[in-house]
């Protein structure tokens, strides 16, 4: 649920952003947050956190098929992630290392700082610090692919922030335990 609620988020923003940037293959004009809403990628995430909201459910009947999408959704993103990295040659500059290190060091540290400030117990700190270290959506680069915007910074950003996380992720396990 979380998970779907930062996309209901960040995936609106981000389109408009695109949107109200000009992207090379969307070249639109409008209000960029309604040409950003009118995508499937936008307005799902936003559907389905009413209908959680909302206590809707779907038939049982229908359990089978969405639990074949479940199943299948994150290999699928996945496969077009690394499709979508096979294809960049990765660069190392300034602006990968500084999205690198805000998302390994910067943000774990500040949610470490905001858990110990509301005084969180330890496994909640351990799993919140961890959930903000980890490497960016692939969704990101994905999109980004698809309206040519930001590709070989986001994926060289990715691809250094996963290889890099195998280092961040014990040390902000050991960093935590020692602090809470």
């Amino acid at each position: 649920i979380v998970s779907i609620v930062v996309d209901a988020i960040n995936i609106p923003i981000g389109l408009a952003l695109m949107n109200n940037g000009g992207s090379v293959k969307q070249a639109k004009k409008g209000n960029p947050v309604i040409d950003a809403l009118k995508e499937p990628v936008c307005w799902a995430p936003i559907l389905a956190v009413i209908l959680v909201l909302l206590d809707i459910k779907f038939p049982a009947i229908l359990d089978p098929n969405f639990e074949l999408i479940a199943k299948a959704n994150s290999g699928v993103a996945v496969f077009a992630a690394g499709l979508t990295l096979s294809g960049m040659k990765f660069q190392l500059d300034k602006e990968v290392i500084y999205n690198t290190v805000l998302k390994l060091v910067l943000m774990p540290a500040a949610l470490l700082i905001v858990g110990m400030l509301f005084h969180m117990e330890a496994d909640k700190l351990q799993m919140m610090v961890l959930a903000g270290a980890l490497p960016p959506a692939f969704s990101g680069i994905i999109i980004g692919n698809q309206n040519q915007l930001y590709e070989r910074t986001g994926t060289s950003s990715l691809a250094f922030s996963i290889l890099l996380f195998v280092v961040a992720a014990p040390f902000w396990i050991w960093i935590t335990r020692m602090v809470a």
